[in-house]
């Protein structure tokens, strides 16, 4: 080996230690993220489920760009998926579909006024990284806490259970897809 190159395993070594340093560093700062951050439990497993949980993830990890950014789209998401269960017109405008959920009483206004808190917390300098999107870490840290707790109540009222003798009953289940035995299959949140 030449002398001043590092060998790969030497590399890595480095890099496990550097990555180890970082992750103890702020590892009660996410401890806290962690445990103030209460998604709902159980939501039905489709295609929006693990990026909402990401999006859990990405607020403990300090990504609170991804957090804010993440939960924007979750309820572009959401709102098309609720019209379409709904049979209502979803279109391209989110606010729109809010109103139409809210209109026809598919959702509540605590749950339409969530919807539209994340949807215009800076939603087009996000989504079009426009100059002005915010960089300040601690405003973004509030937005994005901000996002999860209003996810936390569009959730909770959209994928509504109860629990009886060990089965979950779900309230509106127009979102959820039983299988053919009648069970829901679910994407469960235990932490």
């Amino acid at each position: 080996m030449r002398e001043g190159m590092i060998s790969m395993n030497t590399e890595r070594d480095l890099l496990r230690e550097n990555l180890r340093d970082l992750f103890e560093l702020d590892l009660e700062e996410r401890l806290d993220r962690h445990l103030e951050s209460k998604p709902h439990g159980i939501s039905p497993s489709h295609h929006f489920s693990y990026p909402s949980h990401e999006c859990v993830e990405s607020y403990r990890d300090s990504r609170f760009f991804s957090a804010v950014s993440l939960s924007q789209s979750l309820v572009d998401g959401i709102t098309r998926f609720a019209c379409v269960r709904n049979r209502l017109k979803s279109g391209k405008d989110v606010g729109k579909r809010i109103h139409r959920l809210l209109n026809s009483r598919f959702i509540t206004a605590s749950c339409g006024e969530a919807m539209q808190r994340i949807w215009d917390s800076q939603r087009n300098d996000f989504h079009h990284m426009n100059p002005s999107v915010t960089t300040d870490l601690s405003t973004l840290k509030r937005m994005a806490k901000g996002n999860l707790d209003d996810l936390a109540i569009i959730e909770s009222e959209l994928f509504a259970f109860h629990s009886t003798d060990g089965a979950v009953a779900v309230v509106h289940p127009q979102y959820w897809d039983p299988k053919a035995d009648g069970k829901l299959p679910v994407y469960l949140r235990l932490e």
